[in-house]
């Protein structure tokens, strides 16, 4: 039972080491030694938890994955108009890029390393139809089309992954970010 908190524990701190790495530095970038010298452990607990560097970066991808999938679930609020869900759950992508490398390190990653994963996923075909619901029931401002509405949404979360990148790489361009 202790060995196995142990193994939990350093395979967290390698998750966690993992992403802050690849999130500045990219796949390509991102150095296994460096990654067990910011975890505090040896290279060969690192190959025993992941065995290559794929594994590595796709295990990100899953924690990164998982956890914008509860924030997105935690967005939703079935009593608000379709706009103001929409509003809650750019606010929560968006606060989510600012305060995890992991799912900094999500996005960048499912642009870098060929995967069937898309950091997208879990959070635009909700925007897309929480703005395709606000559009029928007359929300939207006559002639605005819901996909020129969910093109910006994706933007705005675009946008904002770049500027939680800069900011934690010390290049903030000193915008604020609110939602």
């Amino acid at each position: 039972m202790v060995r196995q908190q142990r193994a939990e524990r350093t395979r967290t701190r390698l998750l966690r080491a993992a992403a802050d790495e690849m999130d500045e530095l990219g796949y390509c970038g991102a150095s296994l030694n460096r990654t067990c010298e910011s975890a505090g452990v040896t290279m060969g607990a690192l190959t025993f938890h992941f065995p290559t560097k794929h594994r590595l970066a796709g295990a990100v991808i899953d924690a990164g994955m998982t956890g914008i999938r509860t924030a997105v679930l935690g967005a939703l609020r079935p009593g608000l108009p379709p706009l103001g869900q929409v509003r809650l759950l750019l606010a929560a992508v968006g606060g989510l890029l600012y305060r995890d490398s992991v799912v900094r390190a999500t996005a960048r990653l499912t642009r870098e390393v060929p995967s069937s994963a898309d950091w997208t996923e879990p959070w635009l075909p909700p925007a897309q139809q929480l703005i395709d619901r606000a559009r029928s029931e007359g929300e939207l401002r006559p002639g605005l089309d819901p996909a020129d509405l969910t093109l910006l949404f994706a933007y705005l979360c675009y946008g904002a992954e770049a500027q939680a990148r800069g900011r934690t790489a010390g290049t903030d361009t000193g915008v604020a970010v609110e939602a």
